[in-house]
């Protein structure tokens, strides 16, 4: 049996004396003063060798029930032998796809969106697909500019959270540009129905009112709600579970326990002078970030958490893990968000069914720690 390769030393002029020169491939590999070329084997190369067809060949690789165990080994033995590779490139220009989706998120700060990007990545692998992330940092045209970006890449399709300036401003031609010429879409988190895409989410509202009502339970009437910008989809969904829980147990919903602060960073003077116009006994916050500060500060105006102020934020990170005290959250399930991003686009991709809108909803639980009573 050949060995698959020709062995030279270094000293000296190199001779190559193969008539297949053209087919050979440079290993950079030195190993005891010698280096070595080896052919690069196809398909053709181990049919002629096992004297079988190169479709036989084909169907041992990949395992096919029409070949015989024995068949298979040899196969097998000798793909390994020759450190056979397919030429994954023809492959994928046979199949019209390259195997690469891209991610588009928000922003990297916040512990969610690591969670769900991790998700997405692990899942991809899995079945065989390479993943290229980019940050919109919330503005429109970074995220236009990366979709254009992974576009040009020849990515299969998208997943995204949309930036918050595209939900403000409803600038959604970029997305329905790159839907309407066939390129499958997955929103998760911050979505729209304005663009033909899966959606993968929470219930926002059902979540801000189960938590809201679970105040309530422990005996909280006079309810804060500390929010970001209302055009945020979430935001707005948050607000309404919050509300609704109000009303259905006869609690006045006071506007001025409602308070929205800047996404990119709180200030403590606000959230001081909240606390101190406004009595509260709890709070639901729509993040982590924005309940570990608003804790501090109620602190520091001598309250004690949660005997007189209860806090429930959203995500389930470091944060609120491990701030003082632990913080009490809706786990928003990122990771299970990312998979199932992951699973709805690459299944699309492979099926190359049209583009629908369909809505997979995560669902979400209450963990409770030490800023809420302990029942």
């Amino acid at each position: 049996m050949r060995l698959g390769y020709q062995q030279f030393c270094l000293t000296g002029v190199l001779r190559v004396r193969s008539p297949d020169f053209k087919r050979l491939k440079l290993y950079i590999r030195i190993d005891q003063n010698k280096i070595f070329l080896a052919k690069k084997y196809t398909l053709k190369d181990l049919a002629q060798e096992l004297n079988i067809s190169i479709s036989t060949v084909s169907k041992a690789l990949n395992n096919s029930a029409e070949i015989s165990e024995e068949t298979q080994r040899k196969v097998l033995a000798l793909a390994q032998l020759y450190h056979y590779r397919p030429n994954s490139t023809a492959l994928r220009l046979r199949e019209r796809r390259s195997n690469h989706i891209g991610v588009v998120l928000p922003d990297l700060v916040h512990h969610f969106f690591t969670t769900v990007f991790k998700g997405i990545e692990e899942y991809a692998n899995a079945r065989g697909f390479n993943v290229s992330v980019c940050f919109s940092d919330d503005s429109s045209q970074k995220e236009q500019d990366a979709i254009n970006l992974l576009m040009d890449s020849g990515v299969d399709g998208i997943i995204l959270s949309l930036a918050g300036e595209t939900q403000q401003l409803k600038r959604w031609e970029y997305l329905q540009e790159i839907t309407a010429q066939g390129t499958p879409v997955v929103m998760f988190d911050r979505a729209t129905d304005q663009v033909l895409g899966d959606q993968v989410m929470i219930d926002d509202v059902q979540s801000a009112y189960k938590a809201t009502q679970k105040l309530i339970e422990w005996g909280r009437s006079s309810i804060a709600l500390l929010t970001t910008e209302s055009y945020l989809s979430v935001n707005q969904d948050r607000q309404s579970g919050y509300q609704k829980a109000l009303n259905d147990s006869s609690l006045s919903y006071d506007p001025a326990r409602v308070l929205a602060l800047p996404k990119s960073e709180v200030d403590p003077e606000a959230l001081r002078q909240f606390f101190t116009d406004c009595p509260v006994d709890a709070v639901l916050c729509v993040n982590e970030l924005i309940a570990v500060q608003a804790m501090h500060v109620v602190s520091s105006l001598g309250k004690r958490i949660p005997e007189d102020v209860a806090f429930i934020g959203y995500n389930n990170g470091m944060l609120s893990k491990y701030s003082y005290p632990s913080l009490t959250v809706v786990d928003q399930q990122g990771y299970l968000m990312g998979e199932k991003s992951a699973e709805v686009l690459i299944d699309k991709i492979l099926s190359k069914t049209p583009l629908d809108t369909n809505k997979y909803v995560i669902p979400t639980t209450l963990v409770e720690r030490d800023s809420t009573p302990n029942t």
